[in-house]
């Protein structure tokens, strides 16, 4: 006979055989049914892909037929034109591009540099002819 943790009650070798069969029955149990969860969670990844590849398609195929463009933006959503709206859309986008290519034209040219350059030039020379004004003066 054997004494458990709990102080006075005694459990025969037969009590803690079968204990120790019922608790490992317990896991074996346990790992079967994680087992089966891991085993349906990978079929349902597998057909939620499926879906979505499909609903894809078919999204594709019904607007392609109509027509509509398809179009992916910065964040990667996609949205579908009809051909007057990409038309629109494609004007305004290359307006957009115009005034911002004329934009940094200007900005990154030669001459803002030198224009840049000579102001920045002559405020130093007026601060040194301040400078040295107050140095005669006291």
């Amino acid at each position: 006979m054997t004494q458990n943790d709990s102080g006075g009650s005694k459990l025969t070798r037969e009590e803690i055989e079968e204990l120790r069969e019922r608790v490992r029955s317990e896991l074996v149990a346990k790992e079967q049914q994680r087992s089966e969860q891991l085993k349906e969670r990978d079929t349902n990844v597998l057909k939620e892909r499926i879906i979505k590849r499909i609903e894809r398609e078919e999204e594709e195929r019904y607007y392609t037929e109509r027509g509509y463009r398809r179009f992916v933006d910065k964040t990667g959503n996609v949205k579908w034109f009809s051909p007057e709206q990409y038309r629109k859309w494609e004007t305004e986008r290359t307006r957009h591009q115009q005034k911002r290519k004329s934009l940094s034209y200007y900005l990154s040219g030669r001459k803002t540099r030198k224009t840049v350059i000579l102001v920045l030039t002559g405020i130093v020379i007026v601060v040194i002819m301040y400078f040295l004004a107050e140095l005669r003066r006291g």
